[in-house]
């Protein structure tokens, strides 16, 4: 592999330094143990140095103001690289063991026409004080695992709540450095809410959220600089007893066949939304995972019509065991047929759909009650489901919901599943 090198029974990442930056570096040659005599080890590290060791050559060719990562980042993602964990000079000789004390130092002599290496190794960048504003800004940073196959729209709803947190911590407490956060901030920030839920009628579930999104915060940030503060310990008991939640009531089997499948029920409400609700009726699914059907995924010249719900760029699901394949029959089928490119008005506002539909419920006598809304038609499917005795597996598979129970074999086929729908499709 390019750039990889084997001296005696160790791999090392080998490089000449290219001519751009050759008057800014004082060797012509760019070497770096990979630690390791595993060659298929050896070849992913080169990976990892190769594209750090080049963000640092364009930095070095960029003016200070224009540098994406500050020193004392490097140093941490250069000694990770590496194999060590970065950490101050100071805390060297009381936290590692001699042997990797005199490890470091033989690999620091190895690199000393390379700064950022031997810095990193001996732990000579001093630490930045992280704020709490700062703390959100390398969060997102060291987050992008999270947002995977996210929508930006999804995007946007993962962080403002996040966002909100960090704001209203600061209004309360100030921007304060990390490292020191004491409990009393903690215990202040929670009072606030306190107060709000007494004056506001706010719900104890939401603080929770809050004080949760908060501590995975500044956790996952004093984690990734390993800072020495215990925040786990900070946070404790620190949550509010949570109210229980009102569930919703399912709409049953008449009420949907008199009231919501009447021809004049939708009269006042655009065609497409009013088919999106006709398909969610027989396959149970989330508006959302109907909205978010691609082409692609809407089956219709088959012996069975169905769908494939399944991640796509349009939208995520919200649980990997939500991919299912659903059968169409009745209305939920008659709705696809006139939609079989998917639902173009709302693709990637299900929000949008479900404020509309739900208001347009409640303005014409279709919810029973308070406690029901459109999600009440994901529920009434369920419903009809258990009381129809569908076994367990069939009823996860159909709902997209997980299995609390070893999975074995494939599961329910397309015709088995077409088969227990018969029985409940309206």
């Amino acid at each position: 592999m390019q750039y990889l090198m084997k001296r005696g029974n160790r791999y090392y990442y080998y490089r000449r330094v290219p001519n751009a930056v050759s008057d800014l570096v004082d060797s012509k040659f760019f070497k770096l143990s990979l630690k390791t005599d595993s060659k298929e080890l050896a070849k992913r590290k080169c990976v990892q140095v190769n594209a750090e060791i080049e963000s640092y050559w364009e930095s070095l060719l960029s003016s200070k103001e224009t540098h994406t990562k500050s020193k004392f980042d490097e140093a941490v993602d250069v000694a990770k690289i590496i194999g060590f964990n970065y950490l101050p000079i100071q805390r060297l000789s009381s936290e590692v063991s001699r042997n990797e004390i005199y490890e470091r130092i033989l690999l620091a002599d190895e690199n000393k026409e390379h700064p950022i290496i031997r810095s990193a190794i001996l732990g000579t960048v001093e630490a930045p004080e992280i704020t709490v504003s700062k703390a959100l800004e390398t969060f997102w940073t060291i987050s992008k695992d999270k947002l995977i196959n996210k929508s930006e729209k999804q995007i946007r709803k993962w962080k403002n709540p996040r966002k909100k947190a960090i704001r209203n911590f600061i209004n309360i407490c100030d921007d304060l450095p990390i490292e020191k956060i004491e409990r009393h901030h903690l215990v202040k920030f929670k009072n606030w809410w306190v107060e709000r839920i007494e004056t506001e009628g706010r719900s104890p579930n939401t603080v929770n959220k809050e004080i949760i999104n908060l501590k995975n915060i500044i956790q996952s940030v004093a984690l990734h600089y390993d800072l020495k503060q215990d925040f786990q310990k900070l946070f404790r008991k620190l949550t509010l007893k949570e109210r229980q939640e009102q569930l919703r009531k399912p709409f049953d089997s008449t009420f949907i066949k008199e009231e919501i499948l009447h021809p004049n029920a939708f009269s006042d409400l655009n065609d497409e939304a009013k088919n999106i609700v006709f398909a969610l009726i027989n396959t149970g699914a989330r508006p959302s995972e109907i909205i978010g059907l691609s082409e692609d995924d809407i089956k219709l010249d088959y012996e069975i019509p169905h769908v494939l719900i399944r991640p796509n760029k349009f939208r995520n699901l919200k649980t990997p065991q939500s991919t299912r394949v659903m059968p169409l029959l009745g209305c939920s089928l008659e709705a696809l047929k006139k939609y079989p490119t998917g639902f173009l008005r709302y693709r990637g506002k299900p929000d949008s759909f479900s404020s509309l539909v739900n208001k347009y419920f409640r303005n014409n006598d279709l919810l029973p009650s308070k406690k029901h809304s459109l999600y009440s038609l994901r529920h009434g499917f369920q419903d009809r489901l258990t009381r129809s005795n569908v076994n367990d597996r069939m009823q996860a598979e159909l709902m997209g919901h997980k299995f609390n129970r070893p999975l074995y074999g494939d599961g329910p086929t397309l015709e088995q599943k077409q088969k227990c729908l018969i029985k409940i499709s309206l």
